[in-house]
């Protein structure tokens, strides 16, 4: 058997707990959240989007519809 590269020892080292998920820790429910932190949300949010938009500037103009032969455009 081939030797491990130098990656793959350093990447068998990792310590992994089986079977164990972010989704687990945090079970939280959105119908407990308060007003307050719907509101916090929102605006999170938005001011994603309004970052995601400015990103790069004329960002309209570099997305182009792409036809795919399955009568779709995809954007």
């Amino acid at each position: 058997m081939p030797r491990k590269t130098k990656r793959q020892q350093q990447v068998s080292k990792i310590p992994r707990k089986k079977e164990h998920y972010i989704e687990d820790e945090k079970n939280e429910d959105i119908n407990n959240w308060t007003k307050k932190d719907l509101n916090e949300f929102e605006k999170i949010g938005k001011r994603l989007i309004t970052k995601v938009l400015h990103w790069q500037e004329n960002a309209a103009h570099s997305i182009r519809a792409v036809y795919n032969r399955t009568s779709k455009t995809t954007v």
